[in-house]
Order: structure tokens, then C-alpha cells, then sequence
């Protein structure tokens, strides 16, 4: 079994599940053998052939009371081994799709900034759902197939011991109809190849419409939106209709081909051999009960091929983030900035691309602000990620105080950063919930402070407060109000480093004005690092910083403004 799913299969309750389908199909041929007694008491003993011979002496010694009470037990004990079966498994298939959510999830969350960025997060929102929700799927029918393939072999076994001659015969067909269906379970997987791409393709699609729907509806784009989405829904479909086609052709060839196997074999037991109507009766109930189930395990297989490419697509994705994943480090504390923090020679260069930045070398005193400006791809962002230590640089060093920064303490300097970017991002649930991302344990008084502090005091307007529900990312609010919470947020965490990134360009000037004040209030008493073409932030700065292919092309300084209290 692929290591996604064996490394959260419980094994426990794997083995009692494999308890469970053995004793149900030992439960289920125990119960085809009774019908021997009970059509011997009924009168069905002629016949001339041997095969049986001790069922039916076994079966004389028996009233015909014993015999319906004892197919009664059986009957009843197979369907409480069934239900409980079916508990367990689904137990099993939690168990796998809860454990992979959370792995993957985790393996995301602990990934280097780089390796997140350069990857599609539609395909990761399409693995986390669709992706391991067909794993899922994958470990319910693998278990299907193998309490289809051991009641078969249970059955089997019984009608050996009815008549060897005809269960051979039975069995010899069986097996070649398995093989004349494997080329389907070839198709299968292929298909559930195109399912996963077409899924990918959906929720690419979805993300980006939702995410763009000011523009769609200011374009007029509604309908060429609607129409994408249905072409992507139709090759979905496409491969779906593929995959049902051949598991209806399949069920249909099985039952076909059960109904001649079953026609001869009774024939051959019946008149070739002469086998008892006791023996030929149950033998023919095995083969009609062996038709379906034999159909049940070529599409639990056919299935989990179907489901087999989506195994494949979470295990590189783990491998990719796991390869990827953040040197991990002691998880201490460092200290606060004091004197000041330096880019030295610092060059990045994302993969296929040229370099981000190149040989940049930069010195940022605590309680300086400083804004970097310049076009766009020019490098703004990458220079604040490595400040903040979301990137390690290929060349250089970021130093804090001083000190190179190594790999396993960049997650320990960004508990001393806070980031506000362009477009504020709110997570459901309350006021106070989102700002304690920064500070779990702060305090209803420093709740309020932070609010205060970045002219966000509307809040304390609002019902309940800080605890208001935002409901879906905020909507409910306007921008400059989502992102004056974001800077409380961010002041709540009481940074050594504060990162604006664009933070007011999509905003009006009465709000630009608002979060401008805020942050000249805060002036000299944080280190503060503006990204900005412009604006109210970045004339507040000590010193203006362009950037351009990846160079500092221009250090100009500006007006110097008074530290805070001052």
C-alpha cells in the first residue's frame, strides 16, 4: 500500500478490520454449506454422485428445526460482522483523510517562504479537498476489494467442498474474466489522471474568478467567466462518463458471462456428474452469490485505480514541501533589536528567473523608517522578505546587531517582525480572534491600545466589540477599515521590525491620512521599513531607498521627523 495512506492507517483497527471481513466471509460460506441439511431435509437427496457425501450424512442426523435455526444464526451473526465492519472501515478511511489533511497541511506551514511562493496554491486547495478526499475514497475501496476477494475465497473453499470437479470449473471462468478485464483497469487509472487534472483546472478557475470579481463584473466578463467554468466542468464530466462507460460495460460482461458460467456448471453438477439436488441447490447459490460479488471487486478495482493517480499528487506534494521544509532550530527566543539591521552583499535568485536581488547592501538603524521605492519587479518585496526573514538570501547575510542571522533562527527574528501588506487579510471569526494571531495572550486593555494606536478605534463602535464576528474575511468593512485592523494587529505583536508593503496605495486619501498618522506616532520608537512609490508613508520617512533590477540604484535622504513623545 502507498506510503500516503500506511503512514495513517491505524493498526488497530486495520487488523480488526481484516478480523472482521474473515469472519464475515467465513460466516457467509458457513451459510451457503447449511442450505445442504436444510435441502436434505426438504427432500433433495436424490441423485448418483459422491460429491457431498458426508454433508448429507451429517445433514440426516439433523431436525429440520436445528437446521432453519442454525442458517438463522449464521445469517444474523454475518450481518452484525458486516455492520461492525463497515464501522470500522469508515473509522479507517477518518482516520487516513483527516491524517493526510493535517500532514499536508502541516508540511505547507512548514515550508520555506521560496518553495511556497513558486507553487500554484489552487493546486494545493485542489489537493487538500478533492485530492485527498479521493484517497479516501481510494481506502474505501481497497477495503471493498478485499472483503469482495476473501468472501470469494470463503465461497469458494465451500463449493470445493460440495463438488471439487464444478468449483474448479467455476473458478477457472472467474479468473479468466479478471483477465480479459484488466486493459479497464489500465483505463481507469489514466482517467483518474485526466479527474485530477480537470479538478486542478477547476479550482484554478473558481479561485481566480472569485478573487477577480470587481473585475469580471466592471468588464462585463460574467458570462465568459460562467463559460470557463462550465468548459472545465465538461472535461470533468468527460472523464467521469469514460470511467462510468467502462464499469457499466464491465457489469454487464460479468453478468453475461455469470449467467453461462452459472447455466454450465449446474448442468455439469446436475446431469454430467448426478450430483444430490442437496449438493447442486447449494452449489448454484454460491455461484449466483460469487456473480456480484465478483462484479463488486473488478469495480472496487476499477475504482481504486481511478483514485490511485490522486495517492500519487499528495505524495509528491509532501515530498516537495518536505524537501523544502524551514531548518529547524531551537525554539528560543533572540534579542531585541538594539543597535541596527543590515543587509550584507545580499543576493537572491528565484529559480528560472533572473536575480530578485543583487549584491544588495543596506544598513537600517532601530527606530529608523526607511522607504524603498522603484518599479515593479524590481525587487521591493524580496528585499522585505529577507528583512523579515520569510527568504534566506543564496548570497550574504541579514544581520541583526551585528550577528549573521543563521537558517534556523529566521522563525525565531520574525516573532520580533510584523507585516502589513497591500491587500489586508482577515480570518473568520472575531475582532479579538484576529488580532491575538500576533499575541495570543494579549490582554482586553492592549486589544485596545493596538487599536488606538493605528486610529482604528471605529472597533470599539461595533456590537460586542472586539468580539464582533468578521464573517468572511471582513467584507463587511470597508478597505481602510480591514486594514487599519491589520496594523493594530501587527502593533499588538510590539515589533523590532514593522513591515509595510504597499500597505496604503490601495487606499483613499482620508484613510491614508489615518494609518499615516498612526505610524508617525510610532516614529523612532520601531524600526520601520516602508515599500511605497509614493505617498503620505513614504514622506515620513528618515531615508528614501530606490531600487532597480535588483540594485540600489538611489539613496536620497528625507526630512527627518521627531521621535515619538518628542
Amino acid at each position: 500500500m502507498d506510503s500516503a495512506i500506511r503512514d495513517h492507517l491505524p493498526a488497530r483497527k486495520a487488523l480488526g478490520l481484516a478480523a472482521l471481513t474473515v469472519a464475515g466471509a467465513g460466516l457467509e460460506a458457513l451459510g451457503a454449506l447449511a442450505l445442504v441439511p436444510l435441502f436434505a431435509r426438504l427432500g433433495g437427496n436424490a441423485g448418483r454422485g459422491a460429491d457431498g457425501g458426508r454433508l448429507l450424512e451429517w445433514a440426516a442426523t439433523l431436525s429440520l428445526p436445528s437446521v432453519l435455526a442454525l442458517f438463522v444464526a449464521l445469517v444474523a451473526l454475518r450481518a452484525a460482522a458486516a455492520h461492525a465492519r463497515q464501522v470500522v472501515a469508515l473509522d479507517i478511511e477518518i482516520a487516513v483523510v483527516d491524517g493526510l489533511r493535517l500532514r499536508a497541511f502541516r508540511s505547507l506551514l512548514a515550508a520555506d517562504w521560496r518553495a511556497l511562493s513558486a507553487s500554484r496554491q489552487s493546486e494545493h486547495r485542489a489537493l487538500l479537498i478533492s485530492g485527498i478526499a479521493r484517497v479516501g475514497h481510494a481506502v474505501q475501496e481497497a477495503g471493498s476489494a478485499l472483503a469482495a476477494a476473501t468472501t470469494l475465497a470463503a465461497l469458494g473453499a465451500a463449493a470445493l467442498l460440495l463438488s471439487p470437479v464444478a468449483a474448479l470449473a467455476g473458478i477457472s471462468a472467474g479468473a479468466g474474466a479478471m483477465l480479459l478485464l484488466l486493459p479497464l483497469q489500465r483505463r481507469a487509472r489514466h482517467l483518474g489522471l485526466q479527474t485530477g487534472a480537470a479538478y486542478d483546472a477547476i479550482y484554478e478557475r473558481l479561485e481566480t474568478s472569485l478573487d477577480g470579481l470587481r473585475l469580471v463584473k466592471s468588464f462585463g466578463r460574467e458570462d465568459a467567466a460562467a463559460t470557463g467554468l462550465a468548459n472545465e466542468l465538461a472535461q470533468l464530466r468527460q472523464a467521469e462518463r469514460a470511467y462510468l462507460s467502462g464499469t457499466a460495460w464491465a457489469r454487464t460482461a460479468l453478468q453475461l458471462g455469470g449467467a453461462i458460467i452459472l447455466g454450465g456448471v449446474v448442468w455439469f453438477a446436475a446431469d454430467a456428474q448426478g450430483l444430490a439436488l442437496a449438493v447442486v441447490l447449494p452449489l448454484a447459490a454460491i455461484l449466483l452469490r460469487s456473480v456480484p460479488l465478483l462484479g463488486a471487486l473488478v469495480e472496487s478495482l476499477q475504482r481504486w485505480n481511478n483514485a490511485v493517480p490522486a495517492i500519487g499528487a499528495v505524495e509528491g506534494l509532501l515530498a516537495r514541501m518536505d524537501a523544502a521544509a524551514e531548518t529547524a532550530g531551537a525554539d528560543e527566543d533572540i534579542p531585541r533589536l538594539a543597535r541596527a539591521l543590515a543587509l550584507d552583499v545580499v543576493s537572491v535568485t528565484y529559480e528560472g528567473s533572473r536575480p530578485a536581488l543583487s549584491g544588495i547592501s543596506l544598513t537600517i538603524a532601530a527606530g529608523e523608517m526607511v522607504a524603498v521605492s522603484g518599479p515593479s519587479g524590481a525587487g521591493k518585496s524580496t528585499l522585505a522578505d529577507v528583512l523579515g526573514g520569510l527568504l534566506a538570501p543564496d548570497e550574504g547575510a541579514l544581520l541583526v546587531d551585528g550577528t549573521p542571522l543563521p537558517p534556523n533562527s529566521r522563525a525565531a527574528w520574525r516573532r520580533r517582525v510584523a507585516y502589513v501588506q497591500q491587500e489586508p487579510v482577515l480570518f473568520p471569526g472575531t475582532i479579538a480572534e484576529n488580532l491575538r494571531m500576533a499575541a495570543p495572550d494579549a490582554s482586553d486593555e492592549a486589544l485596545a491600545a493596538a487599536l488606538r494606536d493605528a486610529s482604528a478605534s471605529f472597533v470599539l463602535d461595533l456590537p460586542g466589540v472586539t468580539g464582533h464576528r468578521l464573517g468572511d474575511g471582513g467584507r463587511q468593512l470597508s478597505g481602510g477599515e480591514r486594514q487599519r485592523l491589520a496594523l493594530a494587529r501587527a502593533l499588538l505583536r510590539k515589533p523590532d521590525l514593522l513591515i509595510l508593503d504597499e500597505a496604503t496605495s490601495a487606499l483613499d486619501g482620508d484613510n491614508e491620512s489615518a494609518i499615516a498618522g498612526a505610524i508617525a506616532r510610532l516614529h523612532g520608537s520601531v524600526t520601520i521599513l516602508v515599500i511605497s512609490h509614493r505617498g503620505a508613508l513614504a514622506a515620513l520617512a528618515d531615508r528614501q531607498v530606490r531600487i532597480e533590477n535588483g540594485q540600489i540604484v538611489a539613496r536620497s535622504p528625507a526630512r527627518r521627523m521627531p521621535a515619538a513623545g518628542h
